[in-house]
């Protein structure tokens, strides 16, 4: 079981006003609850909505881009630095891996901690 709460704010001039909060929703894995979560806005908010921020799960991706069609969808800082940590980690240790098969054990020993 998932819960989510949902906010909606909208940017007054030089203020930001908070327009919408959901009631916490206590949702299960049913196909489409994503739509029909994002559905519990009202629809003249809908059509506002300017940016969702989101995890990069394709179901929610996929979600906002259905029921939020004029908002730019951008996956979160989190997630986008944890793929590209995961990617560079990656390749760290396949040249690592690689190092310590073409260089002698003196040279190898000189790079620990460098990379």
């Amino acid at each position: 079981m998932t819960t989510l709460a949902l906010l909606v704010a909208a940017a007054l001039g030089s203020e930001a006003r908070i327009r919408y909060v959901s009631a916490t929703a206590r949702l299960q894995g049913l196909a489409g609850w994503r739509a029909d979560f994002l559905k519990s806005i009202p629809e003249d908010l809908r059509a506002i909505v300017k940016g969702v921020c989101t995890d990069l799960y394709d179901g929610f991706i996929n979600a906002a881009a259905e029921v939020l069609p004029y908002a730019k969808v951008v996956g979160d800082r989190f997630h986008v630095a944890k793929l590209y940590r995961a990617t560079l980690d990656d390749l760290r240790k396949k040249e690592m891996k690689e190092l310590k098969r073409i260089l002698d054990k003196q040279e190898y020993a000189g790079l620990k901690g460098a990379l």
